[in-house]
């Protein structure tokens, strides 16, 4: 069986997933906010352009 990081274990958000190449600071300042903000257990952000 294939072992994952542990951060794996927990929910988490991809800029890429979301915005794929078209990011900067104030989308993943925004995106951020709204997380925190949200009800969703989100544990981790992984900020990826590509």
């Amino acid at each position: 069986m294939k072992r994952y990081p542990e951060p794996y274990s927990y929910l988490g958000w991809c800029s890429w997933e979301h915005y794929r190449e078209n990011i900067g600071e104030e989308i993943i300042l925004s995106a951020i906010r709204d997380i925190k903000s949200s009800p969703l257990p989100i544990r981790w952000v992984l900020v990826d352009d590509g």
